[in-house]
This record gives C-alpha cells, sequence and structure tokens, in this order.
C-alpha cells in the first residue's frame, strides 16, 4: 500500500462519521460545546484508535489492537474496547440509516429503517465482509469527503446571508451540487489510483471550487 492510499484509508475511519456530525451537534447549547466535542472524538478519540493499531501493528505484527489485548491474556479490557467500538459504531450507522431511509421515503417513522439497516449489516457481517474492511475504508475516504466540500462551497456561495425560508427550496435535484460532487470523486479515485497528491484532500478542494464557482453563477440569474 502506497503512502497515499494509507492516508485515503485513515481518513475514511472517520470521514463517515465527521459528516453526521451534525446529526448530533445540533443539540448542543452552545456552539462552542459542538466544536469541543467534535475535536475530543475525531482527534482525540479516533487518532487514538489509529495510534494503537499502528503500534500493535510496528511491535506486534497485529493490526488489531482487540485481538493484540486477548492474545496477552488481557480478556477483560479486549471485550471493553470491542464492544465499546461496536456499540459506538453501530450506534452511529443505525441512526443514520434511519434518518437517512425516513428522508428518502418521506416516511415519520425511522423504526423500520433501522430495522432493516441492522439486518443488512448482520448479513453482510455473516458473509465476511470484514475482509474487505480496507477497501472500503478506502472506498470511503474517495466518496464522502467530496460531501464536506460541497456543502462547504454551497454555503460560501449562497448561505453566508442566512438561511433561506424553506418555501423557497423548491428545486428537487440541486445540479450545482450534484456536478461537483460526482467531479470530486472522480478527481479523488484517480489521485488515489495512481498516487498523486493525497485523494481525500484533493477530492474536497474539486468540490468545493467546482459547488462554489456554480452556486455563484446560479444566483446571478
Amino acid at each position: 500500500m502506497t503512502w497515499a492510499a494509507a492516508v485515503t484509508t485513515v481518513v475514511g475511519t472517520f470521514a463517515s462519521a465527521g459528516t453526521q456530525a451534525a446529526n448530533w451537534t445540533r443539540f448542543a447549547k452552545r456552539g462552542r460545546d459542538a466544536v469541543i466535542a467534535c475535536g475530543l472524538g475525531f482527534v482525540i478519540g479516533n487518532g487514538l484508535m489509529v495510534f494503537f493499531g499502528a503500534v500493535s501493528a510496528l511491535a506486534f505484527g497485529e493490526g488489531d489492537f482487540t485481538t493484540l489485548l486477548l492474545g496477552m491474556g488481557m480478556i477483560g479490557w479486549g471485550l471493553f474496547f470491542l464492544f465499546g467500538n461496536l456499540w459506538k459504531s453501530n450506534a452511529d450507522a443505525a441512526y443514520a440509516f434511519g434518518v437517512a431511509g425516513a428522508e428518502l421515503a418521506n416516511a415519520r417513522r425511522k423504526g423500520p429503517f433501522i430495522i432493516g439497516g441492522v439486518a443488512i449489516g448482520t448479513v453482510l457481517a455473516l458473509l465476511g465482509v470484514e475482509g474487505h474492511i480496507v477497501g472500503y475504508l478506502s472506498l470511503i475516504g474517495i466518496l464522502i469527503p467530496p460531501v464536506g466540500g460541497v456543502l462547504i462551497g454551497d454555503w460560501i456561495a449562497r448561505w453566508r446571508g442566512g438561511q433561506p425560508a424553506l418555501s423557497t427550496l423548491t428545486e428537487k435535484v440541486r445540479w450545482q451540487a450534484l456536478v461537483p460532487y460526482v467531479l470530486g470523486c472522480v478527481v479523488a479515485w484517480v489521485s488515489n489510483e495512481y498516487g498523486i497528491g493525497i485523494a481525500p484532500l484533493t477530492g474536497i478542494v474539486v468540490a468545493l471550487v467546482g459547488a462554489w464557482v456554480l452556486g455563484v453563477r446560479a444566483g446571478r440569474r
């Protein structure tokens, strides 16, 4: 694995949760609290996870920190890390799947979509999806970061003056956001495939610039 591909994979460990952060930080009483929570979770929490995995891989040849703890006889700590990680990851995924499913289907209840997501995840786990985790993280590191670029670019172009009334948002598909996202994903994939630059960062920049340019042009019409 090249250095650039490794960076893309590491970004994939937190990219999905990063785009979902606003789902939870919107409950914060102050903006500062939301920023602190994200900093603790992503910089410290995710950073320690990657650090522990890197150290265990270099020192013991085992990249799975939980497996290493179990092998050293530290069963209690191993189970603690295992269930803590599974609980946190699956809770995030279930919430996001329920919200996205309800929004797409224009349904009020999120429960059926959460149950469906759990069923799909369980089937994939039984089929051995963990064997493809590196490729999956690399894919996430390519597809998710451009979403952030589109959000930033669109905000710079249209939303700095405040949030418009929902009644004015009548577009079912906003091509000024979709096109930059697709372009950002393609450029990020090429960057990762050929080791040119850092794929996630490249995707963000391309999507950001594209969304900003198209957003400004659309606003002038």
